[in-house]
C-alpha cells in the first residue's frame, strides 16, 4: 500500500497472493512502461494511474478490482484491460463523479468481465476505443455515463444504468453489437439514452439489440444498421420520447414509444 512513482516510475509489476491494497497514486516516469496488477485490487483511497509519457505504458488489471473509491487511468497512447471483474465484491466508486475514468488509452481499453459501479463511466476521449465482453451495471452517483469513443463493441451483454448513459460524440463513431444479444436498459431510473453513433453488428449473424429508457427519452443521432453486410436482425426501442434518425435491419423492427423522429427504412 501507499504511494508508487511519487516522483518517477519507469515500470510496475504487483504479484500478492493475499491481495494488493493501493491508497497511493501511481504516476510513470519519462521512460513509463506498463503497471501491471496480477492478483485482486482493492483500492483504500480515490487512486489515479497515469502512464502518459514519453513512452506510454500499459495498465493491466489480472484479476479482479474492488474499493468504494474512484478510480482514473490515463494510459496515453498505450492500452487498458481489466480481464476480472470489477467491483464484483464492492461496487467501484464513492458515488460523487465517476466512478471510473478514463482520461486516454489510444490502445484501447477492454472489460472483459462484470463491472459494477457506484456513479458513472466517464470516457472523454474520442480516440480511446472501448470493448465490452460482460455485463456493466451502474448506479445513480451524481454522475451519468458518457463514454465518447470513436470505436465501441459491446459482446452478448446487459448494460444498466440509473443515470442517464451516452454512448458516442459523433456520428462518425462506430457502435458495433457482436452476435449475441445485447440490452442497454435505464428503465428502473427513466433516465436518458443518447447514442451518437452508427450502431451495426459484427456481421450478418443472429443479432439483437434492445434499448429501454422506461420514462426517460432515447435518441439515436446516427444510422442503425447502415449496411446490408451489418445489419441488425432484431431492434427494439422503448422510452418515453424516441428519437432515431435511420433505421436499416434486415428483418424485424419493434418501437415501442410515444414518438418518432427522423426518417426510416
Amino acid at each position: 500500500t501507499g504511494a508508487l512513482g511519487g516522483t518517477r516510475l519507469d515500470a510496475v509489476t504487483i504479484t500478492a497472493g493475499g491481495g494488493i491494497e493501493l491508497s497511493g497514486n501511481i504516476t510513470a516516469g519519462q521512460d513509463a512502461g506498463a503497471v501491471t496488477f496480477n492478483n485482486a485490487v482493492t483500492l483504500l483511497a480515490g487512486i489515479s494511474i497515469n502512464t502518459d509519457s514519453s513512452n506510454d505504458g500499459a495498465v493491466n488489471f489480472n484479476s479482479t478490482l474492488d474499493g468504494n473509491f474512484d478510480l482514473t487511468i490515463d494510459a496515453g497512447s498505450a492500452a487498458v484491460r481489466f480481464s476480472g471483474a470489477i467491483g464484483g465484491l464492492t461496487r467501484l466508486g464513492d458515488g460523487v463523479g465517476p466512478a471510473l475514468s478514463l482520461t486516454a488509452a489510444a490502445g484501447g481499453v477492454t472489460f472483459d468481465e462484470l463491472v459494477r459501479l457506484a456513479s458513472g463511466l466517464s470516457s472523454p476521449d474520442d480516440a480511446t476505443p472501448i470493448t465490452f465482453n460482460d455485463d456493466v451495471q451502474i448506479l445513480a452517483g451524481d454522475t451519468g455515463t458518457t463514454i465518447a469513443a470513436n470505436v465501441l463493441r459491446m459482446n452478448g451483454l446487459t448494460f444498466t444504468s440509473a443515470g442517464a448513459v451516452m454512448l458516442g460524440d459523433d456520428l462518425s463513431d462506430v457502435l458495433t453489437i457482436d452476435e449475441a444479444a445485447v440490452v442497454v436498459d435505464t428503465s428502473a431510473a427513466g433516465t436518458a439514452i443518447t447514442v451518437n453513433a452508427i450502431v451495426r453488428a459484427n456481421d450478418d449473424n443472429e443479432t439483437a439489440l434492445s434499448v429501454s429508457a422506461g420514462t426517460g427519452d432515447v435518441a439515436f443521432e446516427a444510422a442503425i444498421g447502415d449496411t446490408m453486410t451489418k445489419a441488425l436482425r432484431t431492434l427494439t426501442i422503448s422510452g418515453r420520447h424516441v428519437s432515431v434518425e435511420q433505421i436499416g435491419v434486415s428483418a424485424s423492427t419493434t418501437a415501442d414509444q410515444t414518438g418518432v423522429a427522423g426518417t426510416t427504412s
